[in-house]
């Protein structure tokens, strides 16, 4: 858990996944640094929601990737 954490391995992150570190302490990339902004309040989705159309999203997602 520590390496992940890690300010090395966080500052990996952006680059390779395309999302914020969970460490504070990494630095963003530059490109990633002048392309995205981090958000005051992030979109969510309701976690009932989320079960309610679990089934029919992997459905969906299967059929597309499989195409």
């Amino acid at each position: 858990m520590d390496f992940l954490l890690s300010t090395a391995f966080q500052e990996d992150i952006p680059a390779n996944m395309f999302v914020f570190p969970a460490n504070s302490k990494a630095s963003l990339p530059k490109e990633f640094a002048s392309t995205v902004r981090l958000v005051d309040k992030p979109l969510t989705l309701d976690p009932t929601q989320i079960e309610a159309k679990r089934d029919d999203w992997t459905e969906r997602w299967t059929k597309a990737v499989l195409r």
